[in-house]
């Protein structure tokens, strides 16, 4: 009499799961199953039987802790700003845990210090908590207020029914435990206060949190608008609505309600017809602005970003969005980010949407569980659609499932609910399902509901045997599966790849790699491009992300088409060529940015080995052209967006006196000396007229030295000298010719000389990226710095290493964390020392002043940790417009030190990642993949 409860993926966790559940008296685990018994379960002792444990009595969770106490002194406490992760700023280790990319897992509290004022007293006052990882413990004046046990949802404390004390020198402690030594997901997840907290301050009667509603599915010619009214007792209670273009503030639609309510809570709607509405597209993702406000007596407001469109999933043809057909091709996500773990600011997301865009992705799918709100909000400004994704699954979670669709429900983006994720669906109760739909068709009765690859033993499609879903997804699926599906009795059934392509890969700037990536890209997206199946939409995944790695040393995995810090990998060439240029701009699911072509040098071998060199390109146009040595290779034709390999043979002789090759800085070993040349031109003669000489070096003090080749090499700054062609491969270039063969676009790699120089450039913000060229001064906004090793002409030398210290010099800032994108990097992640990676090293800087804040006047007046305790200065001088920019600089052993400036703006209207979203879905900037070197 045990039931399933998925996520709990050793002992411990399945443990600790039950521990925290009050109606769990016992647990049992194997392989990654995980399953928990309540007080009627019995348990039969059997030497076969799985590992588990029981308990006859369960502890009450109001348990008492001195650090919750007004009196403990925190002095000694590290002052940390929310959003945090504590999970990164643990050590790696091969004794940590493997799913969490060997980092410990442990418990934290949080301390904060605060007053209330007197005039809020008969107000509610509450705190929202968007995002607490895992299980929180909320604690006030040392009183056990709250406790949440759903790590991806927010939840609501209020204060004002608690030992609060008023006044504006009154000081309140609010503590939390958070226990995230055990987790739900096989992946990195972090730890702590890892989303923002907001205070509240509401009339008696209000709106609730999340209480607005206007469905995006229809045309907009008429809707119903609706709020969830909170308060106490019996009331009257006025409720008004307006719709507003969210451009212009134009109004296009309201009305009003007047409602007697009895009880704590109530709904209150009314019906609109808007005029002159355009549609959310995603070529135009046209955004409104519903505004309700509540007078019972009192005065409460709320808006909710709203907009209209149509969708339709049809079992023989696909998805439509506005009654035009197109195909879903899109990226799952898990959530870290090097340096940050999972505490990811906005603007960072924002370089994750616009590289989605950027390889021409129409989809986000939230895997495996619900999303920062502000993920939401830039999905909806760039057109980015979204399959949002719930985590547990079981009878426990429920309410999981209704807050993730009550909190996400007014998001144009979003067009589908998904209850869980591959065999995570799996449940011995066949009331889960039941239960799970009816809680989402009670939030949001308009989107359908689907799965990511769980089918019973007959094929039914379902989440546990019984419940029908309305869209199947399909997990690592080949065509056979979808057509033996779709041959049947479920020929109507919607279905999509929902998720494929776990094809792990490393950076170019390493070694060529023979794994045959794009062959796999290929096959396992091919399901995705079936008649009947609407699309691909969970490429697995954008990024590298923290756990799911191989094996240690390495700690992050090497699935995505991008680093974990952000540097594109080859395959990424992949889906820019197949998903972007290989699609019309009239296509409606393609990215609304310009039309272009694709040709890149994937991976090649910098040496001839047998006489011969072997160089990987890829064009998305039906012809291409190598030049190796600025030599043509030829004319290959290929299918466009495919690999070409090109077997290049040596040359077999250069004219006496042609060297191509410089060597500028290097010292080659293994030559002989020839003392009678007394110039480099003298030299460079000399081995003109020798037999077989291939290359010559001259130093002012060293004199010539010539031979066959470099035995060896060394950086050697006073050497001068060059070399034949024919023992080097020195350059590359790959053309993509049209259908007349006619180049269009093309890229070459050429051989960098020795690193001279540390170099530094911004990657975000940067139109670039689509990330705009300012952060905003809110205290949170964030950029990510790139820091490569260069020769003498800016070329990255991909096998020079460096330690790299980062520091701020100038200005509002502070460094947040580091990366390099080596999966097996062991440095501390919030620190500010790196070494290189393929001649690479990320710092990530964060702003240390809020002046934009609007309520930073309640924040100083409310704020109790001061001085040392304070992280990020709340400016109240309206010098906002003064600030200096923040300059960086970078310094590293054997390099000159480096700098680069982040502009900063005081203008949100225009530079938060919000507005650049908005103002960028015409991407025309984009070009960080062209101009990527590595």
């Amino acid at each position: 009499n045990m039931e399933h409860n998925p996520n709990r993926f050793t002992e411990s966790d399945c443990a600790l799961a039950c521990c925290y559940d009050q109606d769990c008296y016992s647990y049992q685990h194997t392989d990654r199953y995980c399953m928990h018994g309540n007080v009627s379960s019995t348990c039969t002792p059997d030497s076969g039987g799985m590992p588990g444990g029981q308990r006859h009595t369960v502890p009450s969770p109001r348990r008492t802790f001195d650090v919750t106490n007004r009196s403990y002194d925190d002095s000694t406490w590290e002052a940390v700003d929310v959003p945090h992760d504590f999970g990164i700023h643990g050590n790696f280790s091969d004794d940590g845990d493997t799913h969490h990319g060997y980092l410990p897992r442990n418990v934290s509290w949080y301390r904060k210090s605060f007053s209330l004022p007197e005039e809020w007293e008969s107000s509610v006052v509450q705190l929202y908590f968007e995002g607490v990882f895992h299980v929180a413990s909320v604690y006030v004046n040392g009183e056990f207020v709250a406790e949440h046990t759903a790590g991806y949802t927010g939840f609501t404390v209020r204060l004002d029914n608690t030992s609060v004390i008023w006044g504006d020198h009154a000081r309140n402690v609010l503590a939390v435990r958070v226990d995230a030594s055990f987790g739900s997901g096989h992946w990195y997840e972090g730890g702590g206060i890892y989303r923002s907290v907001w205070l509240q301050r509401r009339p008696p009667i209000h709106l609730a949190q999340h209480g607005l509603f206007l469905s995006p599915e229809g045309t907009g010619k008429a809707a119903t608008v609706a709020a969830e009214v909170v308060g106490d007792g019996a009331h009257e209670a006025n409720v008004s609505f307006m719709l507003v273009d969210d451009a212009d503030g134009r109004q296009v639609a309201g009305c009003s309600a007047g409602v007697v309510a009895h009880g704590e809570s109530f709904l209150s709607s009314c019906s609109i017809t808007p005029h002159n509405i355009s549609l959310w597209s995603i070529q135009n993702p046209k955004l409104y602005r519903l505004q309700a406000q509540v007078s019972a007596p009192g005065l409460d407001t709320a808006n909710a970003t709203v907009a209209f469109r149509t969708t339709k999933w049809d079992g023989q043809t696909g998805f439509y969005l506005n009654g035009k057909q197109m195909k879903l091709r899109g990226f799952s996500h898990h959530n870290s980010f090097a340096g940050i773990g999972v505490a990811v600011p906005a603007r960072i997301n924002l370089f994750k949407v616009q590289t989605t865009r950027a390889l021409g992705g129409n989809v986000w799918r939230t895997s495996h569980n619900p999303y920062v709100s502000h993920l939401y909000e830039l999905t909806d400004r760039t057109g980015v659609l979204v399959w949002d994704e719930n985590r547990d699954y079981g009878p426990k979670y429920v309410q999981e499932m209704s807050d993730m669709v009550k909190q996400h429900r007014n998001h144009p983006s979003i067009i589908v609910w998904s209850f869980c994720n591959e065999y995570e669906c799996e449940q011995s109760q066949d009331e889960t399902g039941f239960q799970f739909r009816a809680a989402a068709l009670a939030q949001d009765p308009t989107r359908p509901l689907t799965a990511n690859g769980n089918l019973d033993k007959s094929g039914t499609p379902s989440v546990d045997g019984k419940v029908k879903i309305e869209v199947q997804g399909f997990s690592h699926s080949n065509n056979g599966t979808f057509e033996k599906f779709h041959s049947g009795e479920f020929s109507d059934v919607p279905t999509v790849l929902s998720e494929c392509c776990s094809c792990t890969a490393s950076n170019q700037r390493l070694p060529f790699d023979s794994r045959g990536v794009p062959e796999c890209l290929r096959n396992q997206n091919s399901p995705g491009l079936l008649p009947f199946v609407a699309g691909s939409l969970g490429v697995w995944t954008l990024f590298d992300y923290f756990g799911e790695q191989q094996s240690w040393p390495n700690v992050a995995c090497q699935f995505g088409q991008m680093d974990i810090a952000g540097f594109p990998k080859p395959h990424a060439y992949w889906y820019r060529a197949n998903w972007l240029a290989g699609f019309s701009v009239d296509d409606p699911g393609r990215p609304a940015l310009p039309d272009l072509q694709v040709a890149r040098v994937l991976s090649l071998l910098p040496q001839w080995i047998n006489n011969s060199t072997s160089v990987s390109t890829l064009c998305s146009t039906p012809h291409s052209e190598l030049f190796v040595n600025n030599v043509s290779q030829g004319v290959q034709a290929a299918v466009p967006g495919q690999q070409t390999t090109w077997k290049v043979e040596k040359p077999s002789s250069n004219e006496p006196c042609e060297f191509p090759v410089p060597l500028r800085r290097v010292q080659c070993h293994g030559l002989g000396n020839v003392a009678a040349a007394k110039s480099s031109d003298a030299c460079r003669a000399a081995c003109c007229q020798r037999q077989g000489c291939r290359v010559w070096q001259w130093a002012d003090d060293q004199g010539c030295w010539v031979g066959e080749a470099c035995a060896t090499q060394t950086d050697g700054g006073a050497w001068v000298g060059e070399a034949k062609a024919a023992d080097y491969v020195a350059n590359v270039t790959v053309v993509a010719l049209d259908a007349k063969k006619l180049p269009v676009t093309s890229h070459t790699i050429v051989a960098p000389g020795p690193a001279t120089t540390l170099q530094l450039s911004v990657d975000v913000p940067s139109p670039a990226t689509g990330t705009g060229s300012r952060l905003i001064l809110d205290g949170n906004d964030a950029g990510l710095i790139r820091a490569a090793l260069v020769d003498d002409n800016g070329r990255l030398v991909p096998d020079a290493a460096a330690n790299v210290t980062f520091s701020v010099i100038v200005g509002s800032g502070r460094v947040l964390g580091i990366g390099n994108g080596n999966p097996a990097s062991h440095r501390f992640q919030p620190g500010n020392v790196t070494d290189t990676y393929g001649g690479l090293a990320r710092v990530i800087v964060q702003v240390s002043t809020d002046c934009l804040s609007k309520n930073r006047q309640i924040m100083d007046q409310v704020n109790w940790d001061e001085g040392a305790k304070q992280r990020t200065l709340v400016d109240q001088s309206g010098n906002c417009h003064t600030l200096l920019p923040i300059v960086v600089q970078a310094d590293a052993p054997g390099f000159d030190s480096a700098q680069v400036r982040l502009d900063v703006s005081a203008v949100p209207e225009l530079d938060s990642p919000q507005a650049i979203a908005a103002s960028t879905v015409p991407m025309e900037t984009f070009s960080y993949f062209e101009d990527f070197d590595g």
